[in-house]
């Protein structure tokens, strides 16, 4: 990779940001983020075609589908990115695994007495922020006062107590 492996993520975007931008002047609603990616259309035939059409341009580019994680026929119920989309219901949450994690991040700080370092505790910024689709706009709110702890340390591996 030009500029080490660091790069890698960068071209990884930009490669797939193109065919992002192809599919939708095509007119194939899709959403991608890193190596996720999901189809949205009307009925189960044009979304069988959608998916076999954006199957092959993968291929096409050089890109080798994991199809043990993936889903080519249509579902009305998906997790992405830990946020589990049921369009049955009409309903999004958060997966149980993600849920999880955070309540488990919680526990732990707790038992240290609210004792952590930046690096923890920007990951619990970012796992409370990732689930904003379920949450909304108070994710972000609820944990601005973290983020402004996590910039005012000298690096990540400072620990400080968090206060009231």
């Amino acid at each position: 990779m030009p500029f080490g492996l660091a790069s890698a993520p960068f071209i990884f975007i930009k490669c797939l940001e193109t065919l992002e931008k192809y599919w939708r002047i095509h007119g194939i609603s899709v959403a991608l983020f890193l190596d996720d990616d999901w189809l949205i259309d009307s009925d189960q035939a044009s979304c069988a075609a959608l998916a076999v059409r954006v199957r092959s341009d993968l291929w096409k580019v050089g890109f080798i589908t994991n199809d043990d994680k993936s889903h080519w026929t249509r579902c009305q119920v998906i997790e992405w990115l830990s946020i589990v989309w049921d369009t049955i219901h009409g309903t999004i949450r958060i997966s149980d695994r993600r849920l999880s994690s955070i309540a488990d991040y919680v526990e732990r700080m707790s038992q240290k007495r609210f004792m952590v370092s930046a690096r923890k505790l920007a990951s619990f910024v970012g796992k409370c922020i990732s689930a904003g689709a379920v949450f909304g706009n108070i994710s972000r709110i609820m944990t601005r006062y973290c983020t402004i702890s996590v910039a005012a340390v000298k690096d990540w591996n400072s620990k400080f107590s968090l206060d009231q």
